[in-house]
């Protein structure tokens, strides 16, 4: 039997600010073939990132204006919204600033999205 290495299966990494969130490249490989991203919270505190497919757009499954967009670098993704940070902040009890507040996250291959643990956190 073959054990594959999956580079999803490593940990990543999340940095909240207070105006965008940016992801390792660990925690943004899964995220490189998608231009959106829809957010949430878990009953756990944790935040949960899952792409968007442009098929489940086209045919109206989700609503664009629950997605924001997920810009891919070399190296890094960021999704960018003041409004979300502060959505994310408020549900959370923590303030995001212009200094980075990092979360190690794992990619949940049976649900496929990505963890944030910031479980725990949530008062």
């Amino acid at each position: 039997m073959i054990k594959w290495i999956n580079e999803k299966e490593k940990e990543g990494n999340a940095s909240f600010y207070d105006t965008n969130l940016t992801l390792n490249s660990v925690a943004a490989a899964p995220f490189e073939a998608y231009e959106y991203v829809r957010f949430g919270i878990d009953e756990e505190g944790n935040v949960i990132v899952a792409a968007v497919s442009p098929e489940d757009l086209d045919k109206g499954l989700i609503d664009l204006k629950s997605c924001y967009k997920v810009v891919n670098h070399r190296g890094y993704a960021r999704v960018s919204s003041t409004a979300l940070l502060r959505s994310i902040a408020s549900e959370l009890n923590l303030a995001f600033g212009p200094k980075p507040m990092q979360f190690p996250t794992i990619w949940n291959e049976k649900d496929n999205h990505l963890i944030v643990r910031t479980g725990g956190i949530k008062q």
